[in-house]
Parts: structure tokens; C-alpha cells; sequence
């Protein structure tokens, strides 16, 4: 992580039912946008992923991987140049 940006987080699916241990249900703010995210890069439904609520974001991969923003309307950018939302895009190591 180069910059944490303000107030992301990591999200899960939450905890459904555990109310009486004094937990809320957690979770992604934008439960459709989390869900639609992991569909798309073929995750398992709860996989944790990184909630950015403001902006500053930037993030650097140790390996290939592949990325995905979905959400608000925020600009994306890879390797300095912009990428539109809701889609997978590949990302080299480095």
C-alpha cells in the first residue's frame, strides 16, 4: 500500500445473527457494488476487499494480479492511465 487514502477499509460479507454477542452486521457499505465486485474477479462470496469511502487510494501489486473498482463514480487509474469501472483489469508486479 503507497497511500491508504481516508477512510478505506477492509469488507467482508459481515456477520448476519450475532446480535446477542453484541455484534453488528458489518460489512461493505455498498453491499451490491462488494458482491458485483466479487463476482467479477471470480472470488468467493465473502472475500474480503478494500472499501475506499474518500479517495487517495494507491496501491502497488507484489505480484500479478488482476483488480476490479466498482461503486461510486471515482476516477481509476493504472500505470498512470484511466481505466473504467466495474471491469477486471490485469495488473503486473511492481
Amino acid at each position: 500500500m503507497r497511500n491508504g487514502g481516508v477512510l478505506s477499509l477492509l469488507q467482508d460479507g459481515g456477520r448476519i445473527g450475532f446480535h446477542r454477542l453484541g455484534l453488528t452486521n458489518g460489512g461493505a457499505l455498498d453491499g451490491e457494488a462488494y458482491h458485483y465486485l466479487n463476482r467479477l474477479l471470480q472470488n468467493d462470496p465473502g472475500a474480503t476487499a478494500i472499501e475506499a469511502s474518500i479517495g487517495g487510494l494507491a496501491l502497488q501489486a507484489q505480484v500479478d494480479t488482476f483488480v476490479c473498482v466498482t461503486g461510486a463514480l471515482v476516477p481509476l487509474t493504472i500505470n498512470g492511465e484511466e481505466r473504467p469501472l466495474w471491469c477486471v483489469h490485469p495488473v503486473a508486479a511492481g
